[in-house]
């Protein structure tokens, strides 16, 4: 089995939806950090699914936009701080993609000395819940990322996500449920307004850390974990390639970005409605903060 079969369905993958659903009957006092995606994938449906888990019992919801901006100021801080190493000790791999992060472990061990030591999105959500919001529940990671259980796993994370659980599952629980009953309960407990809401159908991380940097600076997103996409990040190895040494190299397991992982029901994708959200989000965000 290819890693690529290995993240997109070649066979069933495992969450922690059941577990999620289980403890919340119990009564276990738990949160839930949304994917960005969620606004884009759910759109004007988003406020009734929030409002329906929180009448299941989840106590708080964040908007994981928020984590997202503050790792990616953090990733730019750092690449700033680094930028006076000699190009072959710099760090430069994104590690937002935490399917990366599971084949870098396997396969390529070599290249986890380079990569950028910030936590990613979900994680810098739950550690803000955690010591700025004083929030003592567990937390839950909704997305359509598979491979997010291996970063609520991973001891790396520090124990700040719980459960990851996925849009598939996730909503196929709540199919019973008419949203329209549970908008009036569907508020945030923390809203971003800022560049970590945007989304782009293919577009990552790495989109985000281009507004530190002049235009001029190299950038480099690569998709799929195919040999030639990992031997690439090799070559920053050799000083022959100093003068093309990426700021910040970001390789993603998803051809058309996180908005479409396998967690989430391709069949429910739809096209227009799906850019639309999007489209309106990037208007706020781009209203809000001047960033046109």
């Amino acid at each position: 089995m290819s890693v690529v079969d290995e993240f997109h369905g070649a066979r069933d993958y495992r969450d922690d939806t059941e577990a999620f659903f289980s403890d919340l009957e119990k009564g276990e006092k738990i949160s839930v950090v949304l994917a960005p995606s969620f606004f884009g994938l759910y759109g004007d449906r988003a406020e009734g699914i929030i409002g329906c888990l929180k009448s299941l019992g989840v106590e708080k919801i964040y908007d994981g936009g928020y984590g997202r901006e503050i790792s990616a100021y953090l990733t730019a801080k750092f690449i700033k701080e680094s930028a006076a190493l000699p190009a072959k000790e710099r760090k430069f791999i994104s590690n937002s993609c935490p399917a990366l992060i599971t084949v870098i472990q396997k396969y390529h061990p070599f290249l986890l000395e380079k990569l950028i030591p910030v936590q990613p999105a979900s994680v810098s959500t739950a550690i803000y819940a955690h010591k700025y919001l004083g929030d003592t529940n567990k937390i839950a990671y909704l997305s359509a990322c598979i491979a997010s259980k291996d970063e609520v796993d991973s001891e790396n994370t520090g124990g700040n996500l719980n459960y990851n659980i996925t849009f598939s599952r996730v909503m196929k629980r709540l199919e019973q449920y008419n949203f329209e009953d549970y908008k009036e309960k569907g508020s945030l407990d923390l809203t971003a307004n800022g560049f970590g809401s945007l989304l782009a159908r293919g577009g990552e991380f790495a989109d985000l850390i281009t507004y530190f940097f002049p235009r001029t600076e190299n950038i480099i997103p690569l998709k799929g974990f195919s040999e030639q996409n990992m031997n690439s990040l090799y070559l920053f190895f050799d000083d022959e390639y100093s003068e093309v040494h990426p700021i910040i190299s970001e390789v993603t397991a998803c051809p058309s970005g996180c908005i479409s992982g396998p967690g989430f029901n391709s069949k429910e994708f739809d096209v227009k409605t799906v850019y639309s959200n999007i489209n309106k989000i990037k208007s706020r965000v781009f209203e809000l903060k001047n960033l046109i």
